[in-house]
């Protein structure tokens, strides 16, 4: 099916696509709301491709910051080692909504044996990127930055 077709073709959910839809339904980013739902299903159908995918989303920062938080989830859930060296690659220029929902994550699992496994300089380095983002900013997230130095209090 060419990408026109892939467009105009109806569906009322992703898990009516073909595999081969799938990939060009997230590679092409053709409907932004669905991908998140879209790589899940290539997931349960095609793992490799679908983690092939959601790197390319998440490496080349393609979507919007929604998407971006959405794909963190993904991984989040699937890959955490991925997810660690993605958090260490990308700290320093991550949109504040990621940034936002992966301190969320983190808080998360802070008494999980992921969350005791973060090496603390790699907290402290999200810490002290939280500190770079403007007042404004700041303020937007407070409330969940600080459930995170809570989370791992003793380790920042």
């Amino acid at each position: 099916m060419d990408l026109t077709n892939l467009i105009l073709h109806a569906y009322d959910d992703v898990r009516e696509l073909t595999t081969e839809e799938l990939q060009i339904l997230i590679s092409d980013i053709i409907d932004i709301d669905e991908i998140p739902f879209a790589i899940s299903e290539l997931y349960k159908r095609d793992s490799k491709s679908a983690i092939l995918l959601g790197e390319k989303i998440l490496e080349n920062n393609l979507g919007d910051e929604y998407l971006q938080a959405a794909i963190f989830d993904f991984f989040f859930e699937k890959n955490k080692q991925y997810i660690t060296k993605y958090i260490v690659k990308h700290l320093e220029q991550m949109d504040l909504y990621v940034f936002a929902n992966m301190i969320n994550r983190l808080t998360e699992e802070a008494v999980q044996q992921y969350g005791q496994n973060i090496p603390g300089q790699l907290l402290s380095s999200i810490a002290s990127r939280y500190m770079l983002y403007s007042e404004k900013e700041k303020n937007r997230i407070e409330d969940k930055f600080n459930l995170f130095l809570a989370a791992y209090n003793g380790r920042i």
